[in-house]
């Protein structure tokens, strides 16, 4: 029996020293392995490899930037995409014209310090009261009252008085829409509206298709007349030239709220750019001149007293063709 087990014992120690032979004999083959492909990888890399270059490089010198506007860098650069040559004197009439609405910006800039005169006025209305009225509590919902003397007293500041009558403008806004042609093209104010494709016929709006009608850019009062140039749903070919200047050559604006209700302006000055628009339909063409007037008090919209300002769309002259 114990020769046996001493038999056993043998036998199992020759197996775990066989196995780490194998173990150390197979480690020793696969290092030689690693150790022959990375001499071979060696070999296939080339001899001598150029060192980066440590000089100094020279320093380049900034290119400078040169600021044109950006109408001068197109006809300059890219003169396939720039306006034509039909349109160069008309942007420059516009820059000088942007030009002379910054200088009346800063004449407005010495206005609003009156009116910054006057809101301290107002503080100080505030901090003392004209009036013996009792200050309310914080959590009261009412409002504390002012007198006529401290309204009065801002108005004299203000200089409000009311609106110089009639309305009339100085520059504008315009907008063209076409409805029901082949093609159509307005060119006004150097820029031209429309569309080269087919456009569909107003009742696919609905009644309500002028309601948001707004001019899409600002125009000095009055470039040549306006060229419209479109064919008809028929297939009839038109031209027409539309002179707004003449339209409005009492520069008057359009509107239909009473002087009365108009909201009083420092030194009786309501300066408004009204936005004349062009509707090119089928074959008839209609002038619009849409302006919002303010108001003392809201009026009823949807059944609702929501809007101090109205803006009616009011139709100034059509012509069939």
């Amino acid at each position: 029996m114990e020769i046996m087990i001493y038999a056993a014992v043998a036998l199992s120690a020759s197996l775990s020293l066989g196995v780490l032979v194998a173990f150390f004999w197979s480690e020793g083959r696969w290092r030689e392995r690693d150790r022959a492909q990375a001499e071979w990888l060696r070999s296939l890399r080339p001899h001598s490899v150029e060192k980066p270059s440590t000089a100094i490089q020279p320093e380049h010198s900034p290119i400078p930037i040169q600021r044109r506007p950006f109408h001068e860098a197109l006809w300059e650069d890219c003169p396939e995409l720039a306006p034509s040559p039909r349109a160069r004197p008309v942007v420059q009439e516009l820059e000088l014209a942007a030009h002379r609405r910054n200088e009346e910006r800063e004449n407005d800039e010495m206005k609003l310090k009156h009116l910054a005169a006057a809101a301290s006025l107002g503080l100080a209305a505030c901090a003392h009261p004209l009036t013996a009225a009792k200050p309310l509590r914080r959590d009261s919902s009412e409002m504390v009252p002012y007198s006529e003397e401290y309204f009065a007293a801002v108005r004299a500041e203000m200089n409000l008085q009311p609106v110089k009558w009639p309305l009339k403008f100085k520059r504008h806004n315009f907008g063209a829409w076409c409805y029901d042609t082949q093609y159509c093209s307005v060119w006004y104010g150097g820029l031209e509206s429309g569309s080269e494709k087919p456009s569909p016929p107003s009742s696919k709006y609905g009644p309500g298709y002028l309601d948001h009608w707004m001019g899409g850019y600002g125009v000095d009062n009055f470039p040549p007349p306006a060229e419209v140039r479109w064919r008809s749903k028929d297939g009839t070919e038109h031209k027409a030239k539309i002179d707004i200047g003449e339209i409005f050559k009492d520069r008057l604006i359009r509107h239909n709220v009473p002087r009365e209700e108009i909201v009083e302006q420092p030194d009786g000055k309501l300066v408004l750019d009204p936005h004349i628009l062009l509707e090119v339909n089928d074959r008839t063409i209609r002038v619009y001149m849409r302006q919002g007037i303010p108001l003392k008090r809201q009026v009823e919209v949807a059944g609702h007293m929501r809007r101090d300002w109205r803006d009616d769309l009011i139709l100034v002259k059509t012509y069939t063709y």
